[in-house]
């Protein structure tokens, strides 16, 4: 929890409250989940088990909850359970029994497989679903999706010291991330992301289409809706922090890029805005530069350069060329919220068959179309214009640091919207 506080000062620094009105989907999401978080956190405590050890296991929630992304009407609460030490089936049966105390003394949250765990009839040995597993086991990343999710979208419910020693572990051991401009290698967390993207994506959508199995109408809506944009949002963060680290060669950055990659979707994009960050100290420090990086800001948001159009309220050209940027991707991404938290929305998709067929030939499905497209777009356009800023930049600061940033931008700037239509 202690990363929330972290969290909304970064909210705060990075949209100006003039904005707040045209992302208030996002803004209310991003509350909801904290009180859900907060209710789930509060269901936990009362609940474990005199068995289970206070204080050595970890619990953490992930998926909408851990995001922060205020989609519980169409998801559930996700968590994972974490036991000090290697595999031991004794700990395993005794935090499962612990799940299902959780499960069934709490039954106004919206617990997944509610009925199953209920009758005592829940496969957990064959389900994705209330993973538990040891910190060895976590550290080894035999599990690659949990190892990635833990840094990129956990929100700690217990054993707060336990994670964020096993999350610096895990970005320094299994990601090889160094603090250091000139070595920084960010392609093994590129790789696990690109495989969790095509995990919740890519092999869903073609098991829809390739091997027909019915989904929840509104699982199918969280999954066209939502995925990808955490994929394209955590390359930003990823890129963000190779920037971090050339900024600030001689500081301590882990808890930092801690803090920055389990962000949520739209403060991983909206952090460029921030005044105090990263991106405005490299355009500070490089003063011979900074008509140029201004200019070309100002060309990619579409805004005129020239005198009269700087205002001290709005900020020097170059923030408010970023913020124009930003501002176009979390719109789009605000009304595919908007159309998730719609009531007569959520009755609507209700009546359909839960086949990708059925929605890909719907009015209803090409809204979502549109708006993703938008979304992508908008982000693309994003990260070519801060590709075009390092650019500029390098000139001053070239390093390995950099083109990290540059490959990670790249990856947005040519990313396809996905799981469209099939080809007829």
């Amino acid at each position: 929890m202690h990363r929330l506080r972290e969290l909304h000062t970064r909210f705060e620094h990075s949209i100006p409250y003039a904005e707040h009105g045209s992302i208030r989907n996002v803004l209310e999401a991003y509350g909801e989940s904290r009180t859900m978080l907060g209710m789930c956190a509060r269901a936990v405590e009362r609940t474990l088990l005199p068995g289970v050890a206070r204080g050595t296991i970890c619990i953490v929630a992930f998926g909408s909850v851990g995001r922060l992304d205020g989609v519980l009407q169409v998801s559930d609460y996700d968590t994972m359970f974490i036991y000090p030490g290697g595999k031991d089936q004794d700990t395993v049966d005794s935090l499962r029994e612990t799940i299902t105390s959780l499960v069934t003394t709490n039954s106004a949250m919206p617990f997944d497989h509610r009925e199953e765990i209920e009758a005592r009839r829940f496969a957990f040995d064959d389900s994705p679903a209330y993973p538990v597993i040891s910190q060895n086991e976590l550290l080894s990343a035999i599990q690659p999706p949990r190892t990635l999710q833990t840094l990129t979208e956990a929100r700690v419910i217990a054993g707060w010291d336990a994670v964020d020693s096993m999350s610096k572990q895990l970005l320094a051991e299994r990601y090889g991330f160094a603090n250091d401009r000139h070595s920084i290698d960010l392609r093994l967390l590129r790789d696990d992301l690109a495989r969790l993207r095509t995990a919740y994506c890519s092999e869903v959508c073609g098991r829809l289409t390739e091997r027909p199995r019915s989904l929840g109408n509104r699982k199918i809506l969280k999954l066209f809706a939502l995925r990808e944009f955490h994929y394209l949002a955590t390359l930003f963060a990823l890129a963000e922090l190779a920037m971090i680290v050339q900024a600030r060669a001689n500081e301590q950055v882990v808890g930092l890029a801690l803090t920055l990659l389990s962000s949520p979707s739209f403060l991983k994009v909206a952090s460029f805005a921030d005044p105090t960050g990263t991106l405005n100290r490299m355009l500070l420090s490089s003063t011979s530069l900074m008509a140029e990086c201004s200019a070309s800001l100002a060309r990619h948001a579409g805004r005129p350069t020239g005198s009269g159009i700087e205002s001290p309220s709005a900020g020097p050209l170059h923030s408010q060329s970023v913020l124009s940027l930003i501002m176009d991707v979390l719109r789009p991404y605000d009304h595919l919220l908007e159309m998730v938290h719609d009531p007569a929305f959520l009755a609507e998709i209700g009546r359909f068959e839960p086949d990708v067929t059925t929605w890909m030939a719907h009015p209803v499905f090409r809204r979502i179309l549109q708006y993703r497209g938008r979304l992508i777009s908008a982000s693309s356009k994003l990260a070519e214009a801060l590709l075009d800023v390092l650019g500029v930049l390098e000139q001053d600061v070239g390093c390995q640091a950099i083109d990290e940033a540059k490959i990670t931008l790249d990856l947005i700037r040519t990313y396809e919207l996905q799981m469209g239509p099939p080809a007829a």
